[in-house]
C-alpha cells in the first residue's frame, strides 16, 4: 500500500454529512464512509456515490480551481475515449468549502488484486492499458485539449526541460537536507544523465494523465477487465513517458503496457520512464515540507531508498 492508501482522513465526517444534508435529504452518517486520501478526501456515500474533498491545504479556492479544471478536462475528453471515466453530477459552488460528486464506476482498484493476477491476465490488463494510453496520447486528444486550456502556452520540449531543470534547483534547496550524502549522489546522478542528453527532449507532447499507477485504474475483480480510469487532477501536456512507468508490476506487464503502446515511443523513452519512476519520492518529501506534513516527508525519504535498490546508478 502506498502512503495515500494508508493517510488518513483530514476533514471529519461530521463536516460531510453537513455538506451532503442539502443533496442527500435522508442520508445518514452510517452512510458517508472514508476510503482513501492522496489529493482528496475520498469517501463512499450511500453506497452508489464518490465525493471527493481537497487535502486541507487545499481546502480552499486553490482547491476549487482544481476541481473545477479536472470537471472540465473530463468534459472534454469523454466522448473521445472508450473507456469509462468519472462524470461529475455535483460539483460545490462554494470556493470555501469544495469539493465534487459522481456516479461511482463499477470496479476495484487494480493496485488492490494484482498481486492476485496470472500471468495471462497481466498480459491482458496490459494490453487494455495500452490501448487507453495510445487514444489518450493521441493526436486528436492532444489538438483538442491544446486549444482548449493550453494555447498561449510554450509546450516545446526545450520550455519542458526548462521546468526540469527549475525543479531540480527546488529540489537540491528543499530535499537534498533531507537526505544522506549517498542518496543525494544517486539524485545527482539520475538529474544529470536526465537533462545533459539531448536525446531525452525529442519526444512528442502528449496529453498525459499524470498519475497513472495500477491505483487508478479500476477492474471487474472477477475476471480483471478494465472498467474504468479516474483521478485525472493531473492531467495535462508533456512527456508520454510519464504513464507509462509500471516498474514495480514486473517485467511481464511492464512489457504488456509497452510493446502493445503505439504511440510514438522515441529512442530514450524507457530512460524517462527510469528518470521519472527514481525521482517520485522527492515530489513527497517537497510536498510534505511545503504543506508541513512529516509523515508524506518519511515516506518520500523511504521511497527513495527503495528505488535506489531497484535503479543502482
Amino acid at each position: 500500500m502506498g502512503y495515500e492508501e494508508n493517510n488518513p482522513q483530514d476533514i471529519e465526517t461530521e463536516e460531510v454529512f453537513n455538506l451532503l444534508r442539502p443533496i442527500f435529504s435522508d442520508i445518514k452518517k452510517s452512510e458517508i464512509k472514508f476510503f482513501y486520501h492522496g489529493t482528496y478526501n475520498t469517501f463512499f456515500v450511500k453506497d452508489e456515490y464518490i465525493f471527493r474533498f481537497p487535502d486541507k491545504a487545499l481546502y480552499n479556492k486553490k482547491g476549487y480551481k482544481l476541481i473545477t479544471r479536472e470537471v472540465e478536462f473530463l468534459d472534454t475528453i469523454r466522448k473521445l475515449i472508450s473507456i469509462q471515466i468519472p462524470q461529475p453530477l455535483i460539483v460545490s459552488e462554494d470556493e470555501s468549502s469544495p469539493f465534487v460528486g459522481y456516479k461511482k464506476i463499477p470496479g476495484i482498484s487494480l493496485s488492490r488484486v494484482f498481486s492476485k493476477t496470472k500471468d495471462n491476465e497481466k498480459e491482458k490488463i496490459g494490453k487494455e492499458i495500452a490501448s487507453f494510453l495510445t487514444k489518450l496520447h493521441s493526436k486528436e486528444i492532444f489538438n483538442v485539449v491544446r486549444d482548449k486550456f493550453h494555447k498561449d502556452e510554450d509546450l516545446s520540449t526545450m520550455q519542458y526541460r526548462k521546468k526540469w531543470q527549475e525543479y531540480r534547483m527546488k529540489m537540491e534547496k528543499l530535499v537534498y537536507p533531507q537526505l544522506r550524502v549517498k542518496e543525494r549522489k544517486w539524485h545527482n546522478s539520475l538529474f544529470d544523465n536526465f537533462l545533459e542528453k539531448k536525446n531525452n527532449f525529442v519526444f512528442l507532447p502528449t496529453v498525459t494523465h499524470g498519475d497513472f499507477d495500477t491505483s487508478n485504474i479500476l477492474v471487474n475483480p472477477e475476471n480483471y477487465e478494465i472498467t474504468g480510469i479516474i483521478d485525472f487532477e493531473d492531467a495535462s501536456i508533456g512527456d508520454p513517458a510519464y504513464d507509462l512507468g509500471f516498474i514495480d508490476e514486473g517485467k511481464l506487464f511492464f512489457n504488456a503496457v509497452f510493446e502493445n503502446y503505439e504511440g510514438f515511443k522515441d529512442s530514450a523513452i524507457k530512460e524517462r520512464i527510469k528518470f521519472y519512476y527514481c525521482r517520485a519520492g522527492s515530489i513527497y518529501i517537497i510536498t510534505g515540507i511545503e504543506f508541513g506534513y512529516p509523515q508524506m516527508i518519511e515516506y518520500g525519504q523511504k521511497l527513495i531508498k527503495q528505488r535506489m535498490k531497484v535503479f543502482q546508478n
